[in-house]
């Protein structure tokens, strides 16, 4: 029991307390954007990754994420949505719904990454951000049961798990994106299951394109995304900034339904190579996201 109880992922919870420690940082900022309640807030994401843009290419209709994660809460539309720990299947936490807000966004006041794309939540953990590799697991091949394309991990482990390591290939194998957090530790390797292979690896930077010094393995990622001081939902519905490789990874799930989305409008298929190499050339500076989904159709 001990050692199972070694094998939790830890990585949530960090993203977690970062999100309230901005808030209580910012709180008279976050306060203002709360009384004046415009019609839609402006995250600098939006501009950064060229959602309008974007938008007018696609909005993700085609593609159905699974967000592996702490739920959403009931104001959250999703095609489907089950608790895989007991008790209610929504959200206790706040990271599932952070995470949701970030893709899908809130009519009227925060614009998603991929506003049409379908979501299927699966909670596999509660209040206290932890969760064992089984669960992890059996949400996996849940996820792909119910028709994912792309499924979100936005958790991390120290250690590797070869259950886990290998329904990720299979999901690989079968043309499903796993796109995970790289970590939020600060160290030089990123985690697991970032680091599998094939897995599509996400750090975090900040508005001025600067790598967010909690990102782990940094120099390994796939690309490193905005992540730092983005707008997201929180469980009392109120919009906050909040940073994380967390963050990056669920703009980045949002951004490869957009890429499969187009190609699949044409009845083609992007090959898990080509959605990394293309995000690899994103994250070098030789192309940006809306030169690759023009380039793509």
């Amino acid at each position: 029991m001990l050692k199972k109880a070694k094998e939790i992922l830890l990585i949530s919870i960090v993203t977690f307390i970062s999100f309230f420690f901005l808030s209580a940082c910012s709180n008279k900022s976050a306060s203002k954007q709360q009384m004046t309640r415009p019609k839609e807030l402006q995250s600098w994401q939006m501009s950064n990754m060229n959602y309008i843009q974007l938008h007018k290419l696609s909005t993700g209709k085609s593609q159905k994420i699974a967000l592996i994660d702490s739920g959403v809460t009931q104001n959250e539309k999703t095609v489907y949505s089950a608790s895989l720990i007991g008790g209610s299947e929504f959200d206790e936490n706040g990271h599932g719904t952070m995470m949701y807000s970030l893709i899908k966004g809130i009519p009227n006041e925060l614009q998603g990454i991929a506003p049409d794309v379908s979501i299927i939540s699966l909670k596999i953990m509660g209040a206290e951000s932890s969760v064992t590799p089984e669960i992890i697991k059996q949400g996996i091949e849940q996820a792909k049961k119910e028709g994912a394309t792309i499924i979100n991990l936005s958790i991390g482990s120290t250690k590797n798990n070869p259950l886990i390591a290998n329904e990720i290939k299979k999901c690989i194998d079968s043309g499903i994106s796993i796109v995970a957090s790289s970590g939020d530790y600060s160290s030089e390797s990123m985690m697991f299951p970032a680091s599998s292979e094939g897995v599509i690896s996400v750090g975090a930077i900040d508005q001025k394109g600067q790598i967010l010094s909690l990102t782990s393995g940094a120099n390994h990622t796939v690309i490193n995304a905005p992540g730092g001081d983005v707008m997201t939902e929180g469980l009392d519905s109120k919009i906050f900034q909040s940073s994380g490789t967390s963050q990056a990874t669920a703009l980045i799930s949002g951004y490869v339904a957009l890429l499969k989305d187009v190609v699949a409008r044409y009845h083609k298929v992007l090959s898990n190579e080509q959605i990394i190499s293309n995000l690899e050339k994103i994250n070098s500076g030789t192309e940006n996201y809306l030169s690759i989904l023009k380039k793509i159709k």
